[in-house]
């Protein structure tokens, strides 16, 4: 394990002033804390916070390390998180990575150094360094949202195989031979999960599933216009589009619209998440939905668990597969199938 003594020699500063610099203390120039902390993570330094534990005990303080708050799927993690902790006398500490592996690290980094009793970490799943370096801390921590097939990490998630598999069926029983399946980035366990509920649901109807009908890109703006564009302004034989997620669903809902398509008449549209139940769009998308607010609460309660030595049992809606929690998806008819 990287010592005190180890981070001091490799930034060639006395032990004083890299324990300053750890504490982010105004003694310690700005430029010096920067170059202390970057090479902090490149080792792999865990702050110890045994000495201010024995002192205070708990903080009662989580983190929570989530990809963006703009995204309107995390302004509702942050939201629901934040409140249920509070009600179990919690604090809360939120870390956005911006889809960046680098600042997932420093996120976890920053968490330990703020001496949380736990971290909610939704994972990039880039590589898994964040989780070597929770594992080196001790520090209790739970994912939410995607698990490592090769970790025995506790995780809380929605059936991702199932919600894809039951928005596809549906379109399939509309009559919908030809779909187009936007994916997202390819590496994530929530991509393989719902594309395998995708093709489980077109093999059962004996559709056959072309080079081309899949298609992986990022959840940034704009991706998802430029590839509806890229397809629907040349000849093509779909009839319907399911998506990774209800993000992805309305902006290509917009774009079709924009290019003189009528929905669902001429394109029908499937998403994930139902996030019309939770924030207010113009049209009810298709979607599978699921409780996402129980999944967070379990989140909680899981960390919790860790934190003070005990742990729950699964809820009746839940499924538990080792130290996997799933939670049950439904289909949510809207207007746009």
């Amino acid at each position: 394990m990287v010592t005190l003594h180890d981070l001091a020699q490799a930034c060639g500063c006395s032990i004083t002033s890299v324990s300053r610099a750890i504490k982010d203390s105004n003694t310690i120039s700005r430029a010096l804390r920067a170059k202390v902390n970057q090479k902090a993570i490149e080792l792999g330094y865990i702050p110890n916070g045994n000495a201010k534990s024995m002192r205070t005990g708990r903080a009662n303080t989580i983190a929570v390390i989530m990809q963006d708050t703009m995204n309107p799927y995390y302004s509702i993690v942050a939201r629901t998180v934040e409140r249920y902790a509070a009600e179990l006398k919690y604090n809360v500490i939120i870390f956005t990575t911006d889809y960046h592996t680098e600042r997932e690290l420093g996120a976890v980094y920053e968490a330990l150094k703020k001496q949380v009793d736990g971290v909610l970490l939704f994972p990039l799943q880039v590589d898994s360094k964040s989780l070597d370096v929770l594992d080196s801390s001790g520090r209790p921590y739970v994912l939410v949202g995607r698990s490592f097939e090769d970790r025995a990490i506790d995780c809380v998630m929605p059936d991702d195989r199932q919600g894809v598999y039951l928005t596809t069926r549906h379109l399939l029983e509309k009559g919908h031979k030809r779909i187009l399946m936007i994916n997202s980035f390819k590496h994530i366990s929530s991509t393989r999960l719902r594309e395998e509920g995708f093709r489980a649901a077109m093999t059962e109807a004996k559709c056959l599933v072309r080079d081309g009908d899949v298609h992986y890109i990022s959840t940034d703006k704009g991706v998802c216009a430029r590839l509806v564009e890229d397809i629907f302004s040349r000849e093509h034989d779909y009839t319907a589009v399911c998506c990774y997620n209800d993000l992805l669903a309305y902006e290509a809902y917009y774009h079709l619209r924009v290019m003189g398509y009528s929905i669902p008449d001429d394109i029908a549209l499937t998403g994930v998440d139902d996030l019309h139940s939770y924030l207010t769009f113009p049209v009810r998308m298709t979607s599978a939905g699921y409780d996402i607010q129980g999944v967070l609460a379990r989140s909680v309660d899981l960390l919790l668990g860790k934190i003070q030595g005990g742990r729950a049992e699964a809820p009746v809606d839940a499924t538990r597969q080792d130290k996997l929690i799933l939670f049950n998806q439904y289909l949510v008819v809207g207007e746009t199938t």
